[in-house]
């Protein structure tokens, strides 16, 4: 595939912890906007309840957006006991 022929595709990763910070506004307002560009635009962050407005924003406009949980759980290790 040439080149030109490949859509820029853009990436943002939140690794915000709390509420909807100052870096939160500025990924996502910058997400807005390449999308409205016509670029593809993906978010990975931990997850918030999905009725908050950004995120139903972000969705609502076309951000792929991934939820991650707020933890992992590593279950049992071998040889940890």
């Amino acid at each position: 595939m040439a080149q030109s022929d490949r859509k820029t595709q853009f990436v943002f990763v939140s690794t915000l912890v709390g509420p909807w910070g100052g870096s939160e506004e500025l990924w996502s307002r910058a997400a807005l906007d390449l999308v409205s560009r016509g670029f593809s635009v993906s978010a990975s962050m931990p997850e918030l309840p999905s009725h908050h407005p950004r995120i139903l924003e972000l969705r609502a406009r076309g951000v792929d957006l991934w939820l991650r949980p707020g933890s992992y759980s590593l279950g049992i290790i071998p040889g940890a006991e």
